[in-house]
């Protein structure tokens, strides 16, 4: 069981490490922002470069940005009955939750995005609009989303197991 603990604080601590290298997009991003729109509204100049890596920092903050969402518990949630819970009445919830609802449906996303990822890759697909190259990384990044915030899912439904499966406080 202890191993168990190690892995599911190895899967955090990646969830972590991922998000905060991620979280620097919004620095290019906003940089490449801020020199678009006066050159596009003031100097009449457009960039597609700068219309469209901006879009994939955007998006990577999202989906990756979801898993830790999920690692944090700052996920969107229905908080009327569940913060007045025990603990281990949340440790039912988080578990059925993820096992029910949340990795099926990162199953169905994975499942259909697989194939359109991979045509994209195997073309080197470009931004529709622009013909920039790259769409095919903010494709990618789905696969990343469901493969990070499945990964957190796991950890937390093991964590809610353990709670789960440890004896009551009133037992000891």
């Amino acid at each position: 069981m202890r191993q168990i603990g190690h892995i599911v604080n190895a899967v955090d601590r990646l969830t972590d490490r991922v998000a905060r290298v991620v979280s620097w997009a919004t620095v290019p991003m906003i940089g490449a922002l801020f020199i678009a729109v006066p050159l596009r509204y003031i100097f009449d100049y457009g960039s597609p470069y700068l219309d469209d890596w901006p879009q994939t920092g955007h998006s990577a903050l999202f989906l990756i940005g979801a898993a830790y969402a999920l690692l944090t518990n700052d996920h969107v949630r229905v908080d009327i009955f569940y913060r007045s819970m025990s603990r281990r009445r949340q440790a039912l919830v988080d578990f059925f939750g993820t096992v029910l609802f949340l990795l099926p449906w990162l199953a169905v996303i994975g499942w259909y995005a697989w194939p359109i990822v991979r045509s994209s890759w195997g073309e080197l697909e470009e931004f529709p609009e622009t013909m920039t190259p790259g769409y095919f990384v903010s494709k990618s990044l789905i696969l990343a989303f469901v493969v990070m915030v499945g990964l957190q899912g796991i950890a937390n439904a093991v964590r809610a197991a353990s709670i789960l499966i440890a004896p009551k406080e009133s037992d000891r």
